[in-house]
């Protein structure tokens, strides 16, 4: 994965990126890669979020979703 290339947080061991789902209106990705521990774990894990959505958004702008969906607990 590009984004981890000159990744500090990034322990050079694992980097992989695989399709986990699709149906007729959704593909789920999972990005795995190694890190040292849990604190660069989190922080690797929302910057490599945060690159894919730009990618998409700059690439792929129609593939981005149209609806939104808010969960919330009946009180």
């Amino acid at each position: 994965m590009t984004i981890l290339k000159d990744e500090p947080l990034w322990d050079k061991n694992i980097a992989d990126l695989e399709v986990a789902d699709t149906d007729d209106r959704v593909m789920k990705i999972r990005a795995s890669f190694s890190v040292r521990n849990a604190t660069h774990a989190w922080k690797l894990r929302c910057k490599v979020r945060e690159y894919l959505v730009a990618f998409i958004q700059n690439k792929y702008p129609d593939a981005l979703p149209k609806l939104r969906r808010m969960d919330a607990e009946e009180v």
